[in-house]
């Protein structure tokens, strides 16, 4: 039996798929899995090093250097793209206090 991201991938495979912030850890495994899948990928990050460096390992990707945190900067980068057919979100941040302190502007980091 397959494991659970090798399914996905084989779902994914000839899809538009846009991750974002894949240049380290969970994200760029993703890009690896999905690259021998030979998915169109797009990938988005905030460092452009690490962006080249992602191109270079795997070549045939898109790739958009985007701030997430600024959301009218990343929807210009992002308006020009063609419809994508998946979206996997790898972005996140560690907010480290008390669940029930945790305030809504916490999320929109």
């Amino acid at each position: 039996m397959p494991s659970s991201l090798n399914r996905f991938t084989f779902m994914c495979t000839f899809y538009n798929l846009h991750l974002c912030v894949c240049t380290e850890g969970l994200g760029q495994d993703l890009v690896r899995t999905l690259h021998k899948q030979d998915a169109i990928i797009y990938a988005l990050a905030r460092n452009p090093d690490n962006l080249a460096k992602l191109k270079e390992e795997f070549p045939g990707i898109h790739t958009i250097q985007a701030d997430l945190t600024d959301w009218e900067a990343t929807r210009k980068q992002l308006e020009t793209l063609e419809p994508m057919d998946h979206l996997i979100n790898n972005a996140g941040i560690v907010t480290i206090s008390p669940f029930l302190s945790i305030k809504p502007d916490d999320f929109d980091e």
